[in-house]
C-alpha cells in the first residue's frame, strides 16, 4: 500500500552515542520517503540542566489540531525527556539500544528496538496515534480499509439508516452527535488498545465510505470478522474482495490463526458471502445464528456453538457481526 504521509519530520535527541548508527540506517529510510531528520544537541534537552541567560521559555503544550499541523514525532533514548515533551503534548516515541538497556521507558506507549531494522510505516502510524489521525490498514483493488474518524459520521448514519442493514445490525450511528462520541471513544478504547477493531471501508474511484468491516474480540482467543457494505454498493463483488484482504491481514499482520464470524441463520447474504471465503455450517448458536470458524491450520469450518448473547464483541463495539 502507498504510504499516504502525514509525519513530516523525525526530531532524534540521542543521549547515548551507541544509538545514532542504528538511527542513522533508520533515518535515511525516513529521506528516502520525503521524511527529513534534525539532530539537535543532547545538552539542549537534557533533563534538569540550567537555561542559560536569555534562552526561550519552552513552548506551551501542543493540541490535537497543532500535532497534526506540526508534523513531527520526538524519537529518543532516555524516558525522562520522552515523558516530558509527552507532557507537552508531542508525539513521542523510545529508542531501546545497546547503549541504554536499563531504560525502561515507563508511561510511553511505544517503544522501539533496532532502529535499523523498522519502516517508515511504523514511525508513521506512532504519529498518528498521537495525532488523532486515522490509520490507513490496507487496500484492495477498489478499496481502502482504514481506521474511523468522526468525519465518517453522517455516511455512517446513512448506511446504519438503511432497513437492510438495520434488520441485521445494532447501530450505533442513529445519530450523528451519538456517532462522533462512539468513534472519539473507540479510538481510545479499542483502536489504541488493541489496535485492530472494525474499520471504515471507503471506495478508492470516489472517496465514498460504503461499509466497516473488520477484526474484534471474539470468545477465548479467537477473533471474530465483522462486515458491513452498503446497499448501493452489493453484489460487485466488494464484500469478497475486502474481507479476504482483511482475513490475511488477520494472519499476516496480527498473528491470528483463525477467525470466527456469527451470522444470523436468515442473513442470507452474508451466509452466501461467507461461503464464498470458504467458511462451512456446522450448527446454531442460542441466538439462531450460525459461528463460522476461518483458518485454525485446518480447511476453514463454521462452528457450531452455544454462546450467550452478547459474548464476542469489542469493548464500545455494538457493530452487528458479519452483516453483508
Amino acid at each position: 500500500m502507498k504510504a499516504n504521509y502525514k509525519l513530516k519530520e523525525i526530531i532524534w535527541i540521542l543521549e547515548h552515542p551507541e544509538g545514532k548508527g542504528q538511527a542513522g540506517i533508520l533515518a535515511g529510510r525516513m529521506e528516502r520517503e520525503g521524511i527529513p531528520s534534525l539532530w539537535p544537541a543532547w545538552e539542549k534537552f537534557r533533563p534538569g540542566r540550567e537555561k542559560a541567560a536569555g534562552e526561550k521559555a519552552p513552548a506551551p503544550p501542543v493540541s490535537g489540531r497543532a500535532r497534526e499541523a506540526a508534523g513531527a514525532l520526538y524519537v529518543s533514548d532516555c524516558g525522562a525527556l520522552l515523558r516530558s515533551l509527552q507532557a507537552e503534548g508531542r508525539p513521542v516515541l523510545g529508542y531501546s539500544h545497546p547503549g541504554n538497556r536499563k531504560e525502561a521507558f515507563p508511561g510511553i506507549r511505544y517503544v522501539m528496538e533496532g532502529a535499523g531494522e523498522v519502516e517508515p510505516e511504523y514511525l508513521e502510524r506512532v504519529y498518528r496515534r498521537f495525532a488523532g489521525i486515522p490509520w490507513d490498514i490496507l487496500e484492495t483493488e477498489r478499496c481502502l480499509v482504514r481506521e474511523m474518524g468522526v468525519e465518517d459520521v453522517p455516511a455512517l448514519c446513512a448506511l446504519y439508516g438503511d432497513p437492510a442493514a438495520a434488520a441485521w445490525t445494532d447501530p450505533p450511528f442513529s445519530q450523528e452527535s451519538w456517532g462522533r462520541a462512539y468513534v472519539r471513544e473507540y479510538a481510545q478504547k479499542v483502536y489504541a488498545y488493541l489496535e485492530f477493531g472494525i474499520w471504515t471501508v471507503v471506495l478508492k474511484e470516489t472517496g465514498e465510505v460504503i461499509g466497516r468491516a473488520g477484526i474484534m474480540p471474539g470468545q477465548g482467543e479467537i477473533p471474530e470478522l465483522g462486515y458491513l457494505i452498503g446497499s448501493p454498493w452489493q453484489r460487485r463483488g466488494l464484500g469478497s474482495e475486502v474481507c479476504r484482504a482483511i482475513l490475511d491481514y488477520a494472519r499476516g499482520e496480527l498473528g491470528f490463526a483463525g477467525v470466527r464470524a456469527v451470522i444470523h441463520r436468515d442473513n442470507i447474504p452474508s451466509l452466501a458471502l461467507a461461503r464464498r471465503l470458504g467458511f462451512h455450517p456446522e450448527g446454531e448458536t442460542a441466538e439462531d445464528k450460525l459461528s463460522l470458524l476461518w483458518g485454525q491450520g485446518q480447511d476453514p469450518v463454521i462452528s457450531l456453538r452455544k454462546e450467550p448473547s452478547g459474548i464476542g464483541r469489542a469493548p464500545l463495539d455494538s457493530h452487528s457481526r458479519s452483516s453483508r
